[in-house]
């Protein structure tokens, strides 16, 4: 994809949070009540995307660079496939359980910001982002009524993955994308209620 076919996706709305802070609920909540909406996620269930769940289950090692090169793969499969996001935008509203800015917030703690940027540049906008901003002492309650924690879902991490997702906002905001910052300490409906208004 060039510069020039970069563009915002209609109908594309993407839920971006901490581990914990009720991305999933509510992606899941938008696609089941609103009319003609779907669910997806990130990584997605492909063969690449299960392979990214084996890392952050942590049964299995990989060099931290090869792992943004895998998130990467796994969105362009995830966008440009025969039955994926951009096919499906044209008919449907997807919502999204992460994209982009999970992967500036997450992968560039452990590799420079500049190269995750670079894998992530040239896909399309969303039309609209909401980041849940739901406190790290609430997503670590949630947390731990987990059965098991993936890499990343530890207190000191997802304080550094807070940080980032905040300047990713800044740094996406300035690229065009609508994004919007949502108190995560609100009810679920609150929440959805939000988001709804928005759309």
């Amino acid at each position: 994809m060039t510069e020039n076919e970069k563009k915002v996706i209609s109908n594309f709305f993407v839920i971006e949070g901490l581990d914990g802070a009720g991305t999933t609920t509510q992606a899941k909540k938008l696609a089941k009540e609103l009319p003609n909406s779907i669910f997806t996620w990130e990584p997605t269930d492909s063969e690449i995307g299960k392979l990214l769940r084996r890392i952050l289950s942590q049964n299995l090692s990989i060099d931290k660079n090869t792992l943004a090169y895998l998130f990467a793969t796994d969105r362009s499969n995830h966008l440009y496939n025969d039955n994926g996001i951009i096919t499906q935008c044209k008919t449907t509203k997807v919502f999204c359980d992460r994209y982009i800015l999970s992967s500036f917030a997450y992968q560039s703690i452990d590799i420079s910001e500049e190269i995750v940027l670079n894998l992530n540049k040239n896909f399309p906008i969303p039309e609209k982002t909401f980041f849940i901003d739901t406190p790290v002492d609430v997503c670590m309650q949630r947390l731990e009524k987990r059965d098991n924690r993936e890499i990343y879902e530890h207190y000191e991490l997802q304080l550094k993955i807070r940080e980032k997702y905040i300047k990713s906002i800044d740094v996406f905001k300035n690229e065009g994308w609508n994004i919007k910052i949502i108190d995560g300490t609100k009810t679920i409906d609150e929440i959805f209620s939000e988001i709804c208004k928005d759309i």
